[in-house]
């Protein structure tokens, strides 16, 4: 794989993480908010700070939802991107973890 962008992301409490996370996507994926134009399809490395963490996570993915700006429902601009098989679950699963305690699972997200 090609890889078109690499792309650097902190999320620094649970909140942001809700609204960012995309589990109704195969593997998982994270919604991140940019003002960059980037094509559907397009291949990503992603290096993700997670809460607390010191070591960042690297996961491959591709942009599979594109949120472009000054949309109609005044949704955050950015991109949706999915994880991809090859991570094995391990970030989906990671992030699902650190989501665990969160009470806000009824509030709308940056896609949904």
């Amino acid at each position: 794989m090609t890889l078109d962008e690499d792309l650097a992301v902190s999320i620094k409490d649970s909140s942001e993480l809700y609204l960012a996370y995309m589990p109704f996507i195969m593997n998982g994926g994270l919604f991140i908010p940019t003002h960059k134009s980037y094509k559907m399809g397009q291949s990503i490395s992603l290096k993700i700070r997670l809460i607390d963490e010191i070591i960042d996570t690297i996961v491959l993915g591709k942009i599979i939802w594109i949120t472009p700006p000054k949309t109609e429902n005044h949704k955050m601009c950015g991109i949706g991107v999915q994880f991809l098989k090859e991570d094995n679950g391990e970030t989906k699963t990671k992030i699902e973890s650190l989501l665990a305690s969160n009470k806000a699972t009824r509030k709308s997200t940056y896609t949904m």
